[in-house]
């Protein structure tokens, strides 16, 4: 999500968490957790696998799958 400042509302955040949870492996369980994090608490580790990533500040969100 791409916004001026690092304050986003929280209906944004689960709105977000819920299309993240939609298109994930775990799109068939109704309550998906999925980390919220802001761009700047990313970063991949030396040597490390594609996709792996390490992730400081991050705060879990419930998504619930209708």
């Amino acid at each position: 999500i791409k916004k001026k400042g690092a304050i986003y509302p929280e209906s944004v955040i689960q709105h977000a968490a819920q299309l993240a949870a939609k298109n994930s492996k775990a799109k068939t369980q109704s309550v998906v957790p999925v980390i919220a994090v802001l761009r700047k608490f990313v970063s991949k580790p030396k040597n490390a696998a594609p996709g792996e990533v390490s992730v400081q500040k991050e705060e879990i969100v419930d998504a619930f799958i209708a």
